[in-house]
């Protein structure tokens, strides 16, 4: 486990692990482990754990959730796709809602010619239920904030059927550093570039 967190975090790739200081056999071995527990669901079990955890001591922020993606290389896998931010060579793209703090909900995995508003609904919908300090559930935000990539009436009207706030930039008219991605340290992006890196290839 410490060896597959330590190739997360930092982006390593998978052939130069240094397996031997986490003494865990050989960079085979880890992989075979990873993808074992990727396949089981392990990785999103715990995810629900520790937001269940954190969600009944209050420490989550639901005022407001952020919404936003971006592109990787990946040469192999099954969602991948002609990047058109990067001259057309092969990537991914990461989708990711998180909460107020920061703390990432949702995050999917695409091909990176994926409009981001095409998947902005199932963004939304895998977010889990969290427990509350109340004893209750929830997995709704009071508003939604988003850059103008989200800016169609299909993104709004599905916030609107739910309740939510609307906080999504319009094309020419507002800014997205303004309502797309609040302070810089709770937006999506900010999430997307600190807590979630991803060596070339892995997807």
């Amino acid at each position: 486990m410490a060896a597959i967190v330590f190739m997360c975090r930092t982006s390593t790739p998978w052939a130069l692990l240094p397996v031997r200081e986490f003494g865990c056999g050989s960079v085979t071995t880890c992989w075979w482990r990873f993808a074992e527990w990727a396949h089981a669901g392990v990785f999103e079990r715990l995810q629900e754990v520790l937001l269940d955890e954190l969600g009944a001591a209050g420490l989550l922020d639901w005022s407001r959730v952020s919404v936003d993606s971006a592109s990787l290389r990946a040469t192999r896998g099954d969602h991948t796709g002609a990047n058109p931010v990067d001259r057309a060579k092969r990537g991914s793209k990461l989708h990711v809602a998180n909460e107020g703090t920061g703390l990432p909900l949702s995050l999917l995995v695409t091909a990176a010619n994926t409009l981001d508003a095409a998947v902005f609904e199932a963004v939304l919908a895998d977010i889990p239920r969290v427990a509350t300090p109340k004893g209750g559930r929830r997995c709704g935000p009071a508003k939604v904030h988003a850059d103008k990539a989200y800016d169609n009436r299909r993104c709004r009207s599905h916030l609107t059927r739910r309740g939510i706030g609307v906080r999504i930039a319009r094309c020419r008219v507002e800014s997205s550093t303004r309502l797309g991605a609040p302070p810089v340290e709770g937006g999506a992006h900010h999430c997307l570039v600190v807590w979630l890196p991803a060596p070339e290839g892995a997807l």
